[in-house]
């Protein structure tokens, strides 16, 4: 379920327009501008009544400091239909499918021109309508280009009972509103001397940061988005052989809870997940037993099979909607399409909710995604619903620990290493593992065993073992290097050097903000056992430090014939902003520093 315009659709413009520009113009950023352009958005009836909204827009760009080529374009397709567009004398409109990552099928086309811009000084205009022909899906307005805007002029008409709701506009945009003689309010914002947004990795989400306006109206209430949900939902849910399905499936189950745990494991297992955009079908679930067929679904399918089966097996399971993290508000907020691009199952059983996403392949189902944390959810309850609220689990709930019992050996470590993830790690790290080819799985191993250290060799491998909540990997390693020895001293550097959140944000050109993929706590322990006739000279003495996201721990204990090397990163806020990037580096390469400081032991 992900709307027309949510955030994984409003990134594709930029990637498919820049995909085709030349080299030379997009080494020069910011060399074309729009000089110009006029956006206007008013409502009109069809022909049996219904509400639809009509937009006009016209675009002129400017060589500002070189010429080069632009692409101008919008799309369209099922909801959205185009009427007309033109690119100037000479200039041919090109249609494409829209094409992104991690959508497997998506309906909306691209028509755009590649505007010529010989020289500097030199314009070109491109002009587009189109017609939204549900006014349910006539939900945001970005008001930024993907170049600098010199001058842009947004108007909006609404009539009677919708409004605007305005997000991250700065300084740059300014407003005002009137009414016509229908009694529509007409909203106009002038755009002026604003930035190109600027791509970048690990940025929030469009919704986070670009400047939009939400349209409401469409739905009187979140009760109101509810309903068109759920009567979309309301697909035949008969599967042929269904309880011959369920006795494989719950085998050798006693009670409900494990019947549930079973059924919702066979789900994440046997039915792909694939995002599939088309039409309706970016709303409405396919039938369980279609799924069953094809053993590939979206969230709603998958959510919808997981509903039918555990109905069948006398639990109570109903269907939720939400919106992920990336979306910054709640649908009871902003009743509207855009406040939802996500479905599950929701179970009650035993005196507690369970809030099952099938779409990620290993999370147990006592965990709750880090990007569903937190969230309001639509849970049906016949025509009326439930709001609820998935919990928010401490960061530690998303674990990453690597853990080295090591002793010396001359010059070398004998190294014996347990990596172990829970959670939304666990996702990652099986996902990354079943998707590298077998002839490399040994190497993908031996990255997460020591961080691609080239001095740190892999002797044996007793590869993965899962329980309920962990999944665990064990290897004995050497490392050739980790000691060095001077007369009667020994020195060891304990830290292993394998902190994948841990690196430092190149800050010499970002304008956005960061999000690390989830809140998380990362461990990396290292036993270190001392010699026989050894004692410790020197230890370091560690560091602790807070930030407003995160915290960053480095200690070193003496045990009774050991020493123990401990560091913690715990990230509780995922959001950091670009002003804090510097604190977030100058603490990571402190605590780097710290890690890296060497035990001194010698002769007794």
């Amino acid at each position: 379920m992900i709307n027309l315009f949510s955030i994984l659709k409003i990134r594709v413009l930029a990637l498919v327009l820049a995909a085709c520009l030349p080299v030379a113009v997009m080494a020069q950023e910011d060399a074309i501008v729009v000089s110009e352009a006029t956006h206007r958005y008013w409502p009109v009836t069809d022909g049996d009544g219904n509400l639809c909204f009509k937009q006009q827009q016209q675009t002129t760009y400017l060589a500002e400091r070189q010429g080069g080529v632009v692409q101008a374009g919008v799309f369209y397709g099922g909801t959205v239909k185009l009427n007309s567009s033109s690119g100037g004398f000479g200039n041919t409109a090109r249609h494409q499918n829209a094409e992104q990552e991690g959508i497997f099928y998506d309906d909306l086309k691209l028509c755009y021109y590649n505007l010529q811009l010989a020289r500097q000084g030199k314009k070109a205009t491109a002009s587009f309508e189109r017609t939204f022909t549900d006014s349910r899906f006539f939900d945001c307005i970005f008001l930024d280009e993907e170049q600098p805007i010199r001058h842009k002029q947004v108007e909006v008409t609404l009539p009677s009972g919708y409004r605007l709701l305005e997000r991250n506009l700065d300084s740059h945009i300014s407003k005002r509103f009137s009414l016509n003689k229908q009694g529509d309010t007409v909203w106009c914002y002038t755009i002026t001397d604003l930035p190109r947004r600027k791509d970048e990795p690990a940025m929030p989400s469009p919704l986070k940061t670009r400047p939009c306006l939400l349209v409401t109206g469409a739905f009187t209430d979140v009760t109101a988005l509810y309903r068109w949900i759920h009567d979309l939902s309301g697909v035949d849910c008969t599967v042929a052989g269904l309880d011959s399905l369920l006795a494989t499936i719950t085998q050798g189950c006693t009670t409900d809870e494990e019947r549930m745990r079973q059924t919702f494991q066979w789900v994440q297992q046997h039915i792909r997940y694939i995002a599939y955009e088309a039409g309706m079908a970016s709303y409405q679930p396919d039938t369980p037993a279609n799924v069953l067929r094809l053993r590939w679904a979206d969230c709603k399918g998958m959510a919808l099979l997981l509903r039918t089966l555990l109905r069948a097996e006398g639990l109570d399971a109903r269907l939720g909607f939400l919106g992920t993290d990336d979306i910054p508000w709640s649908p009871s907020e902003i009743p509207a399409l855009t406040s939802l691009n996500h479905a599950i199952c929701t179970v009650f059983l035993n005196g507690k909710t369970w809030f099952l996403d099938a779409t990620m392949r290993y999370l147990s189902p006592g965990h709750v995604p880090d990007y569903l944390q937190g969230r309001e959810v639509m849970v049906e309850h016949g025509d009326s619903l439930q709001l609820l609220t998935t919990p928010v689990l401490p960061p530690g709930s998303d674990c990453d620990s690597l853990r080295y019992e090591a002793t010396i050996d001359g010059s070398r470590l004998h190294i014996n290493a347990t990596a172990a993830w829970s959670g939304d790690v666990r996702e990652g790290m099986k996902r990354l593992i079943d998707n590298t080819e077998a002839k490399f799985k040994n190497e993908c191993m031996g990255i997460l065993l020591n961080g691609n250290d080239r001095h740190r060799a892999i002797r044996q491998f007793d590869w993965l073992t899962d329980s309920a909540e962990w999944t665990r990997l064990h290897a004995q390693l050497t490392d050739e290097q980790a000691v060095m020895r001077t007369g009667n001293e020994c020195y060891v550097e304990l830290d292993p050097h394998n902190d994948p959140s841990a690196g430092i944000i190149d800050t010499l050109k970002r304008t956005n903000d960061v999000e690390m993929p989830y809140r998380c706590r990362t461990v990396r322990e290292v036993l270190l056992h001392i010699p026989e006739g050894y004692a410790v000279q020197w230890m370091p003495k560690g560091i602790s430090i807070s930030l407003p996201h995160a915290t960053l721990d480095c200690t070193f204990e003496l045990l009774q014939g050991a020493i123990r090397f401990r560091k913690v990163m715990e990230i509780s806020d995922r959001h950091i902003r670009r002003s804090d990037i510097p604190q977030w580096n100058d603490a990571l390469r402190r605590w780097h520093e710290a890690g890296s400081e060497q035990v001194i032991l010698n002769t007794e």
